[in-house]
């Protein structure tokens, strides 16, 4: 498959405002930089979808970054010919992450390690129920 090619499956199940980046590190995953306007129009697109039919989450983590933002990947897998595909959006610190678990009910305890670890906060409550933390 080629660039070309790629693009546009992806741009089929992730939308057409999407720059990609191929990862060198890694042949099987693609990096797709996401505008934080685009990934909450995303989301909401999704919202609408049936849970079958929404693509694979198989991992959903920060990335440290210099200053006041995070660039957060939310990673699915789309079947078993196509490479992993990492969607990767910039967003402040300061500023509440939409819940992947209302979609992905899996995600919450990513959600909860994500809070304890690195700062991030969700928007709304959560699932509650993982693990519990425990601070020294």
């Amino acid at each position: 498959m080629n660039l070309h090619e790629l693009k546009s499956r992806l741009e089929g199940v992730f939308g057409n405002r999407i720059d990609l980046v191929m990862d060198k590190g890694d042949p099987k995953t693609v990096r797709l930089a996401v505008k934080q306007p685009d990934f909450l129009a995303l989301l909401e697109k999704w919202k609408k979808q049936t849970p079958a039919s929404l693509p694979n989450l198989i991992g959903f983590a920060p990335s440290p970054r210099s200053g006041s933002s995070l660039l957060v990947n939310l990673i699915f897998a789309l079947d078993a010919h196509f490479p992993y595909v990492a969607l990767e959006v910039e967003w402040a610190k300061e500023k509440k992450f939409p819940r992947a678990s209302e979609l992905w009910p899996y995600a919450s305890w990513w959600e909860e390690e994500m809070e304890e670890f690195s700062g991030l906060q969700f928007l709304g409550e959560g699932q509650g129920g993982g693990a519990q933390w425990q601070r020294n």
